[in-house]
């Protein structure tokens, strides 16, 4: 009798022992682990469970039943499927992705793996295992946006190079147009020819316009960056715009934060940005809704946030990932290019900043910009006018300025005027209608600087806009500017700003008798390389050096 109660105390404690390490296992769990009679009274929820749906143990064991665990229908659904064979074993669920109701009645996404306990034949209670999918989901989230942001800078930088293509050689016969069209204008004032002319010019600078978008969009203009207030910005365009008829029936809900972070940016760029979310704002809401303009502060490093959001029709779920491609718009043909939002894409994404839509229809449309505090690498905050101020050697100031588009007149008296002498002798051509069907060549494929003492054009420098790492450069000035050091400073500043642009060097041709030509660009930095041409010398600047 003795040994059968020993034999059973030893049983016993191997069966208590037994069940304490099940407890701890199911205790110690990381993902949540419930199990429910067949009454749906919950009698176990670890602590995995706890830290998954917020209830401490006690306020659920025989508390709550586990159907309130769920969306509705959705534990009645997991047990039709524990109790058939489609989904498996009859009484096992493999691993399934379902919904679970937090206590704060946040939606959890989880998988799911479940069981029915049986007594013999007969089902006494059933077990399921909760693994949280929400960092998981977050992840993959993240993963896709990277992938879709990737794509689309591929995307936009294969398109940019054929825009940039596109624009230089449209320019050439839109240059060619507005000449000659200006010229005929000049002569013929008043009268119907007149204003045919007008409207031939008008087109064409419309077009001329359509042409900056896809330079813009190509990322070849070069604007410096500076120390910029959003605020200011942001209050300049509405006090603009605020005034036009579009925005009568509109109701301006601006929140903007005080002392508000400078962030690193070009003014002008970036109120082009403002505008076109406003605009686009005001035309989905078609002339009647609430405009929300709002700026803050947030991140780590801080960042300027700024949102402008509309009352109107939204954006088709279909569209949302093609709002920021060059040409797609959803406006009548003629009420928009599609270049805008591009446009504003990639003078954002230079700045170093984000810019994100969301949208859902017939409720509106936010987008969403954020800009660093700090600009991005070599990319130089400066506020001064212009590219460069450089003097002479009587100390004359001298300012070294991107032509842009107006400044095609200003080249073309500037060369109508200009004696060539010394080293480009026969550039630009003598005859005055062949030197300016050259002057107009210059708008295609160059991107020009111009030398002013004030507002007079006393010097021009040119430089291709070609897509590889060696630019082509060339130098005029007006002979009374010559040998004065206005050239080799021009060239040095000049040089700086395509290095930090990525260009690695600049070609030019001298003529190898002209020795001062030749002073000129060793001043600046240019070198003779192995072959020397006859007249002619080639010399290169290395702008990695």
């Amino acid at each position: 009798y003795m040994r059968d109660l020993t034999e059973r105390v030893l049983m016993e404690n191997e069966l208590r022992k037994t069940n304490q390490f099940l407890q701890n296992v199911i205790r110690s769990s990381v993902d949540g682990i419930i199990a429910a009679d067949m009454k749906g009274n919950i009698i176990i929820f670890n602590e995995g469970a706890e830290r998954l749906l917020g209830y401490r143990a006690e306020e659920v064991i025989g508390k709550l039943h586990i159907t309130q665990l769920y969306p509705p229908g959705v534990a009645k659904k997991i047990m039709r499927r524990l109790r058939s064979e489609t989904y498996g074993p009859k009484g096992k669920l493999p691993t399934t992705p379902t919904t679970i109701v937090a206590k704060s009645g946040e939606h959890i996404p989880v998988r799911i793996s479940a069981a029915i306990v049986y007594e013999g034949n007969q089902e006494i209670a059933s077990v399921g295992i909760f693994r949280d999918l929400r960092e998981r989901i977050k992840m993959q989230q993240q993963l896709e946006d990277t992938y879709r942001q990737l794509l689309h800078s591929e995307k936009l930088a294969s398109l940019g190079k054929l825009a940039a293509g596109v624009a230089h050689e449209l320019n050439n016969p839109l240059g060619g147009i507005l000449m000659y069209a200006n010229m005929l204008l000049e002569q013929a004032s008043e009268g119907p020819m007149a204003q045919d002319l007008r409207e031939i010019v008008e087109q064409a600078l419309r077009c001329k316009e359509i042409v900056r978008g896809l330079l813009d969009f190509a990322r070849r203009r070069g604007e410096e960056l500076a120390r910029v207030q959003v605020n200011e910005i942001l209050e300049k365009c509405l006090a603009l715009m605020s005034k036009q008829a579009m925005f009568l029936n509109i109701h301006l809900d601006k929140q903007l934060e005080q002392e508000l972070p400078q962030v690193a940016a070009e003014a002008d760029q970036l109120s082009q940005v403002f505008t076109n979310l406003i605009v686009n704002a005001v035309d989905a809401m078609e002339g009647r809704g609430t405009l929300g303009i709002r700026t803050w502060t947030e991140g780590d490093p801080p960042q300027v946030q700024v949102e402008v959001s509309d009352t109107g029709s939204g954006i088709p779920e279909e569209h949302l990932q093609r709002v920021f491609d060059p040409f797609f718009t959803t406006k009548e043909v003629g009420k928009g290019t599609g270049l805008g939002l591009s446009i504003a894409y990639g003078i954002v994404r230079r700045m170093g900043g984000d810019i994100q839509v969301r949208s859902q229809v017939g409720k509106g449309t936010t987008f969403r910009l954020r800009f660093p505090l700090e600009p991005p690498a070599q990319v130089p905050v400066d506020a001064q006018e212009g590219v460069a101020g450089v003097r002479d050697k009587d100390g004359r100031a001298i300012k070294v300025a991107l032509a842009g588009e107006k400044g095609l007149m200003r080249l073309m008296a500037f060369y109508d005027a200009f004696e060539p002498k010394g080293a480009f002798e026969g550039l630009p051509p003598a005859p005055k209608r062949e030197r300016r069907k050259w002057v107009i060549g210059l708008l295609g494929g160059w991107r020009n600087f111009l030398l002013l003492d004030g507002e007079r054009v006393v010097g021009h420098v040119g430089v291709t806009l070609g897509e590889s790492d060696l630019e082509e450069l060339i130098i005029f000035l007006d002979r009374e500017y010559r040998g004065r050091g206005i050239g080799s400073q021009a060239l040095r500043h000049i040089g700086n700003l395509m290095a930090r642009e990525g260009c690695r060097r600049l070609w030019l041709t001298v003529e190898s008798t002209n020795t001062a030509a030749i002073r000129c660009f060793q001043k600046a930095g240019f070198g003779f390389t192995s072959r020397e041409l006859q007249p002619e010398m080639e010399m290169v600047l290395d702008l990695e050096s």
